[in-house]
């Protein structure tokens, strides 16, 4: 996440303004650590490429939602959406087993 915020502050700067930010600062919320980093201009490219790729990891959702199990089910952004939580949830138990 620390990469995806400096990246886009990297890319809006340049974009909007036509410059580099001096320092680009994230204090995670969470555990309080603190990155600092300097962006020179290659990081421009860098960012860009970066975008790129995640837009076109977008457009194949195929190859992020296969599940193979319920295992990480709780975690997920999508727990009330899902379809696959459900359909496992319909599946016929066999008598006799405690589950």
């Amino acid at each position: 996440m620390v990469k995806l915020y400096t990246y886009l502050t990297i890319l809006f700067s340049h974009t909007a303004f036509g410059l580099l930010p001096e320092k680009v600062e994230v204090i995670t919320l969470l555990y309080g650590h603190h990155f600092q980093y300097f962006p020179v201009e290659n990081d421009v490219q860098l960012a860009q490429a970066y975008f790129n790729e995640l837009k076109e990891n977008i457009k194949k959702p195929q190859e992020y939602t296969h599940i193979v199990s319920t295992q990480n089910c709780s975690q997920c952004v999508y727990d009330a959406e899902c379809s696959f939580k459900n359909d496992v949830k319909d599946e016929t138990k066999e008598p006799g087993y405690l589950h």
